[in-house]
């Protein structure tokens, strides 16, 4: 696969990831803010309602949901770990309720999504719309991670061919 290709089909999978995302805010006006990272806590992709920045609370919060997802992530992290150890499993969500809103951080290692709402949606529904919006988005992030890789590999290829056409590398190396 072309370099261009690859580039083309990975901004395909992220604003597909996105609008998966928007499209869950269009459907509940309750769902304020939207946020994917990786088990190590690293941002991948966000989305905020339109409007919800001009509430000094909700907007204070939408900023900071990175920072809060993050240190969130690495609890989970070091949870799922003590999970296995006791044998009890991994733990997959959490559920954080504030006096204004609530925030949900649902697993799928390697990844998690962290969502901001307002108090009126129901945190039973709150978590099986996380899972399910997850679970759609995982496969998206999974497919995109293994063009990356393949990538990778063919770079490397193309680098180790380049670098030992020159006699920089000896057979066997």
């Amino acid at each position: 696969m072309s370099s261009e290709f690859i580039r083309k089909k990975c901004d395909i999978l992220l604003r597909e990831i996105r609008h998966t995302l928007e499209s869950v805010l269009q459907k509940d006006e309750r769902i304020y803010a939207m946020l994917v990272i990786d088990d190590s806590g690293h941002y991948v992709t966000h989305v905020i309602r339109k409007g919800v920045l001009q509430s000094p609370l909700i907007s204070s919060l939408a900023n900071g949901l990175e920072y809060i997802a993050s240190a969130i992530s690495g609890i989970a992290g070091l949870s799922r770990e003590t999970g296995y150890e006791l044998g009890i499993g991994a733990l997959y969500s959490i559920l954080i309720e504030f006096e204004k809103v609530n925030l949900i951080i649902i697993s799928k290692p390697p990844y998690s999504l962290a969502i901001l709402s307002d108090k009126s949606l129901l945190p039973g529904t709150l978590r099986i719309l996380a899972l399910k919006t997850l679970q759609k988005i995982a496969e998206l992030l999974f497919e995109l991670q293994n063009i990356m890789k393949e990538d990778l590999k063919t770079t490397l290829r193309s680098l180790y061919t380049e670098l030992k056409s020159e006699g920089l590398f000896e057979e066997g190396e």
